[in-house]
């Protein structure tokens, strides 16, 4: 007795209500297919940018001198730059470009565009879910690949990166406080340590408020520079 699959997957129309079984249904899909429906998530423009900067430190941390890219690699770069500026819908999360759409936007071979995408999903950067529709065709009940969909995960889960140390906060007594400017005499002093000569130092002293002992070192410094104008 044949089983019953076969015997629908050979109607000639599909009778209604009643659906053929895709396991037994000719189906040209890759084998990890979903026909489910995909749950985008939305994301911030903000959080986009932080993401890419993210994936750039990530691939500096393996950057050794004298050799060409770093953890991620050159190639994984560009697909994933496109990806988040070309392809990504930031108000639903979409993103599903087909390899050849991907390759075109980063100048590459389909073919590389595909093991940069392999490798983007081996550093836990980028998740994929291939896709697929039931449908009917000349009578047969068939599924149809649809374009992969991509998710971007949360650095987190970016398998071996080191994040950054946070810096320290500073000491509760500085919130808030100016930073200290040097004294007009301070400032005659490091024009003197520098070397700049007797007209620096004097300028910089004649900031000083009259009847101060930095006037009064700026008016000697003047009439030692005319003392020396006059003997030239």
């Amino acid at each position: 007795m044949r089983d019953l699959s076969q015997i629908l997957d050979n109607l000639p129309v599909p009778l209604p209500g009643l659906e053929a079984s895709a396991t037994g249904a000719s189906h040209p899909v890759w084998r990890d297919s979903a026909s489910e429906e995909v749950d985008f998530q939305p994301m911030r423009r903000g959080a986009r940018w932080k993401l890419w900067c993210d994936a750039q430190k990530f691939d500096r941390q393996g950057h050794q001198r004298g050799c060409h890219g770093g953890l991620i690699g050159v190639y994984p770069l560009r697909v994933l730059y496109v990806m988040l500026f070309n392809f990504l819908h930031c108000e639903t999360g979409r993103l599903d470009p087909s390899i050849k759409t991907i390759a075109k936007a980063a100048g590459m071979s389909e073919h590389a565009a595909g093991d940069a995408l392999k490798r983007l999903r081996d550093t836990g950067i980028l998740a994929r879910r291939r896709r697929c529709k039931p449908s009917w065709r000349e009578g047969r009940h068939v599924l149809e690949q649809l374009t992969n969909a991509y998710f971007l995960r949360p650095v987190a889960e970016w398998l071996g990166f080191r994040a950054p140390p946070t810096a320290p906060a500073p000491h509760r007594d500085t919130w808030g406080a100016a930073p200290r400017v040097p004294s007009v005499l301070d400032q005659a002093a490091a024009e003197v340590a520098a070397g700049s000569g007797l007209r620096s130092t004097v300028a910089a002293l004649t900031l000083a408020p009259l009847n101060t002992l930095e006037a009064a070192l700026a008016r000697l410094g003047r009439r030692v520079e005319e003392a020396k104008t006059a003997k030239a």
